[in-house]
Formats: structure tokens, C-alpha cells, sequence
């Protein structure tokens, strides 16, 4: 007898199950409809787009490109801005959304009322809505991912529009702001006061983690020249192949002193007063041998100049207490790491946010 009551049990366990999943279904398919077809044509479209572009006649970039290619690469740098913002669309208008309108309706008290678990309402919420849009929004973060073309001087591939839109951190990112925006919403029971509070906690955190925790996730390499050097061979040296520094984030670089302090000043302390030589022009009926000459004259006095401001330049620098010169960045191996880093930090997120969300289940009525 006691096993036929526990296969009794589980067996209405598993009908309500059943039937809470689809009374979901019925009540969201049409927004999920629309927002899995909306994300999923416009990965479509620009991967479309990013064919013609990648395609197109003229080099690109030159300005003597075709007006339709610019608005196209346009499009394209738009799009990849916009996946890396559409968790926080997300989180705002479909996770809180879901629940803050049925709170508003009061669609809640009568599922309750007819013996629907509370975890078993706000688990169909996850599988029928927050799974599928998650997913959509994976695929559309993939056709929108920056190229390798469109990387950044200075953050390489950690830049934000194509760090953030990597299958492992679009599913993550975009899943934790609909967690977010359900969790605002069980505490904040008015939809448009969800939303509002839900796109402002995703925008705090997301600046958070973007500017000041990423950086921070490993140790910045530092490459050390010498003032002389910086000056006379530029100050952006990294694109050395042994330090993969193509694609490198570079976070500062810095005349410093021997205490490792910056000195940012140094170029408004050491003004150029010396004058530069004008390249010579071609004079009517000049020989083309003599105008040769004054060009080779020309280069002569430049190369001069150019020495005696390197050195000017160097001395005043070191004059001010610059005693050598960094550049602080992070290479492009680390970029799995970072990525695995933020990772493991929004999954502690989303499991953080059980708590809150129970406790707000207990409340909802």
C-alpha cells in the first residue's frame, strides 16, 4: 500500500507539472513568439550583412568605398553594441515583465488558490520563457559578434562588443538579467516600476563588472621601455607577435619614476619651441636633378630636427623625474581565462539570487 500511494503521488506530481508548464505556455507563447523571431531574423540580417560587408568592392575603410558598404559597417559596429546591451532589455521588459503583469493582475492568487506549488510557477517561468529567449539571444549575439577586423587599438578582443557576445557569457549574462529582472519583480509587484528598477540594477552592474572588475581578473602584463626609447621609436609599441599583443587590452602607459609613479604631465612640462624644415616644393623650370638635391637637403635637416627634439624630449622627460616608461596590458591568451573568471562570477549571481527570489515567493499572493 505505501508504494502504491508514492507512485500516487508522483504521478500528481508530475500532472501538475504538466499542466502548470503549459497554462505557461498558453499564457507567454505569444511573447515568446515575438521576441525568439524578432532576435533570430535579425541574426539573419546581419549575417547577411556582414557577408556584403566582408565582400564588398573598394578597400573598406579607405573613404572611396561605396555609400551603401559605411552604412552597412555601420549597421554592422550599431548591432554589436546592441548585443552586448540586450541582456539588460531583456531583464528588464521579459523577466520582470513575466511576473510583475501576472502579480498586477492578480493571475497569481489564482494559482495558488488551485494548489499550484509557488516553486513550481516560478520554475515554468525559467523553462518556458527565460530558457527559449536565452537561447535566441545566444544565436543573435553570434551573427552580431565583433570580427576580428572591427577589434579595437586598444582592447583587442576584451573589447565590451565582443567579450560580452561569446556563447558562454551572452547565455550567462543573459540569463542572470532575467533571473534579475524576475527576482525585482516578485519584491516590486507594479510592472512598470519592475522594469524601471530592474534596467537600472543591471546597468550598475554591469558598468561594475565591466570597468572596475575586469580588469582586475588577472595580474597586467608590463612591457618597460626606456624614456629614449619611447620617445624616439613611439609609444605604442605593442604589436609584438612573442608578447600577442595584437589583440591586447591595454589598460595605461605611463612615463614613470623610479618609484613606479605616473607622470602624466610631462608633455605640457616640455614644450617643442624649435622650428621643423617645410618640405621643399618644385620650382618652375627647376632641373628635376637640382630639386632632387633640395629634397635630399631637406630630409638631411629633418633627420637633424627629429634627433634634436627626440633628445630635447628625453632630457626634459627625465628632467621631470620620468625614469622609465610602462605600458600596462592584458595579453591575448588571457582572454579564456577572463571569460571562465566572469563566468564562475555569474553563476555565484544567478545562486545569489535564489534567496531573494524564495523569499519573494513566500510573500507573493
Amino acid at each position: 500500500m505505501p508504494t502504491v500511494k508514492s507512485e500516487t503521488a508522483s504521478g500528481s506530481q508530475q500532472r501538475c507539472r504538466t499542466r502548470v508548464l503549459r497554462v505557461t505556455w498558453r499564457q507567454h507563447r505569444t511573447l515568446i513568439a515575438v521576441v525568439v523571431v524578432v532576435m533570430l531574423a535579425a541574426a539573419v540580417t546581419l549575417t547577411v550583412l556582414e557577408q556584403l560587408y566582408a565582400h564588398s568592392p573598394g578597400p573598406v575603410g579607405s573613404g572611396r568605398e561605396p555609400w551603401w558598404v559605411r552604412i552597412t559597417g555601420l549597421a554592422l559596429q550599431a548591432a554589436q553594441l546592441g548585443a552586448g546591451l540586450l541582456p539588460l532589455l531583456l531583464g528588464a521588459f521579459v523577466g520582470a515583465g513575466v511576473v510583475a503583469r501576472e502579480s498586477e493582475h492578480g493571475t497569481t492568487t489564482l494559482a495558488f488558490t488551485q494548489s499550484v506549488p509557488r516553486r513550481k510557477w516560478c520554475g515554468a517561468k525559467i523553462v518556458v520563457v527565460f530558457i527559449p529567449v536565452t537561447a535566441a539571444s545566444v544565436l543573435l549575439a553570434l551573427a552580431a559578434r565583433e570580427q576580428p577586423a572591427y577589434v579595437g587599438a586598444r582592447e583587442g578582443r576584451f573589447a565590451f562588443e565582443h567579450f560580452t557576445t561569446t556563447p558562454l557569457i551572452a547565455s550567462l549574462t543573459t540569463f542572470t538579467a532575467l533571473l534579475a529582472g524576475a527576482t525585482i519583480a516578485l519584491w516590486v509587484r507594479s510592472q512598470l516600476a519592475a522594469s524601471a528598477v530592474t534596467m537600472i540594477v543591471l546597468l550598475v552592474f554591469g558598468t561594475a563588472i565591466a570597468s572596475y572588475l575586469r580588469p582586475h581578473y588577472a595580474a597586467p602584463s608590463v612591457h618597460v621601455m626606456s624614456v629614449e626609447a619611447a620617445v624616439r621609436d613611439g609609444q605604442y609599441p605593442l604589436g609584438d607577435a612573442d608578447r600577442g599583443t595584437h589583440d591586447a587590452w591595454t589598460l595605461s602607459y605611463d612615463y614613470v619614476t623610479a618609484e613606479g609613479r605616473a607622470l602624466p604631465s610631462l608633455w605640457a612640462a616640455c614644450p617643442w619651441h624649435g622650428d621643423w624644415p617645410m618640405p621643399p616644393e618644385p620650382r618652375a623650370g627647376e632641373p628635376s636633378a637640382q630639386f632632387a638635391t633640395r629634397q635630399a637637403e631637406y630630409e638631411e635637416l629633418h633627420r637633424i630636427t627629429q634627433n634634436d627634439y627626440h633628445e630635447y624630449l628625453a632630457a626634459c622627460f627625465r628632467g621631470h623625474g620620468a625614469d622609465r616608461y610602462e605600458i600596462r596590458y592584458h595579453a591575448n591568451s588571457q582572454f579564456w581565462r577572463f571569460q571562465l573568471t566572469e563566468a564562475g562570477l555569474l553563476v555565484l549571481v544567478i545562486t545569489g539570487l535564489l534567496a531573494p527570489m524564495r523569499t519573494g515567493l513566500r510573500r507573493l499572493t
